[in-house]
């Protein structure tokens, strides 16, 4: 397949130096939350939280939809050994959401799993996959993973502003790389929905399987996500629900699967909150892998153009940036968020194990409306119920 990843770029482009980055990675100010202890407690329990919780959540998701207008809401909590609670509102219990970016964490899980099996190092370089790509003999894998690559994304370009097309992941690659003014790594983080479709390409010629392929018999069948797909282009699930716009119009200019590495899953928040704890868990990568993917934050904010993926105001909460994953400080408490949000156009997500409740919280909406205020009403609603006496 190593072929077929060749991409050719205009020659001058190729043959322009990129100058040497010593170190990408800047560490918060901060000690890291998760330094000593990787996951969310001894497992997930299938028993159900007790009812003053439940109650708490289902008043909670009852205000979460009506505040953020969405049609459909789905929500889901975990908190080890007390027990799971998971709901919808406008959608089945069966009804798909894309997860967005959310996939981002898949795909870097897969590459760290790798890594531990010898087939990738995050110093290898871009060229071994793509030799013909501008200044790919100068990008790591581990600045794809970081976003510290200098690859402009897909889709912060006009004519795919708002809109994706069923168009091959290769195809989204040559746009990008071609547009992108520098395309040197750089220790400026500046995310990017390119650099992980090209860890998709990666991961499929490593696995001489398409990614959706590779995703379901290496994450979604082991963790046993039967509800859940990982999308091919052009090929939607039945039961993927209707995204929509802010002002409620149907949204039909986005095929949810061409986003490959950088975003395909579908989910229900009840198997996207079991995601979340088997990742953090090592039950996907190796719990010393999940170290690495939680090593040397990056800092979010004051936002960097990012194609228009949803993230933090300059006077909003700190976010910091892993490999697949974020780092959020929590508003109202001393805690942190171990997670990652999830934008595309007509749907809104957002995962995180919260440090200071030890619990898992999932949130999806089908509206363009961003997830954070829907994340953090459940999160009081839970914070209060477990504080109470």
């Amino acid at each position: 397949m190593a072929a077929v990843l060749g991409m050719q770029t205009p020659a001058s482009a190729s043959q322009s130096p990129c100058p040497v980055v010593e170190d990408v990675r800047v560490a918060p100010d901060i000690p890291t939350p998760v330094e000593v202890q990787v996951g969310v407690g001894p497992g997930a329990t299938e028993n159900q939280v007790p009812r003053n919780i439940a109650e708490a959540m289902e008043a909670a998701l009852d205000r979460v939809q009506a505040d953020s207008g969405a049609e459909a809401v789905g929500a889901a909590i975990i908190v080890p050994d007390v027990g799971r609670w998971s709901a919808t509102r406008g959608a089945g219990p069966r009804d798909l959401f894309s997860v967005g970016s959310i996939g981002k964490s898949v795909t870097a899980a897969l590459v760290m799993a790798d890594v531990e099996a010898g087939r990738i190092s995050l110093e290898d370089p871009l060229s071994r996959w793509f030799p013909r790509l501008r200044a790919a003999e100068h990008t790591t894998i581990d600045q794809l993973l970081t976003h510290h690559s200098g690859y402009a994304s897909f889709n912060a370009f006009p004519a795919l502003h708002g809109r994706l097309p069923p168009e091959r992941p290769q195809r989204l690659v040559r746009f990008a790389v071609r547009r992108s003014a520098e395309a040197c790594p750089s220790d400026v983080f500046s995310y990017s929905n390119t650099n992980y479709v090209l860890l998709g390409l990666v991961l499929e010629d490593e696995h001489d399987h398409l990614l959706h392929e590779v995703m379901l018999e290496k994450v979604l069948t082991p963790v046993g996500l039967g509800r859940s797909r990982a999308m091919d282009r052009a090929m939607p699930p039945p039961e993927l629900l209707q995204g929509h716009d802010p002002d409620g119009r149907a949204v039909t200019s986005v095929d949810y699967g061409a986003p490959h590495g950088a975003g395909n899953l579908a989910m229900t928040a009840h198997d996207l909150a079991t995601l979340w704890h088997a990742l953090l868990s090592g039950h996907i990568a190796s719990p010393p892998q999940v170290d690495l993917m939680l090593d040397g934050w990056t800092r979010m904010n004051p936002p960097t153009p990012i194609g228009g993926e949803p993230t933090a105001q300059p006077d909003g909460p700190e976010m910091y940036y892993g490999r697949g994953v974020m780092l959020i400080r929590a508003p109202s408490d001393d805690g942190w968020l171990v997670g990652h949000l999830g934008g595309i156009r007509g749907f809104s997500s957002m995962v995180a194990w919260s440090t200071s409740q030890d619990a898992v919280i999932a949130v999806t909406l089908n509206g363009s409306t961003h997830a954070e205020a829907a994340f953090w009403a459940l999160h009081e609603a839970l914070r209060a119920t477990l504080e109470s006496p």
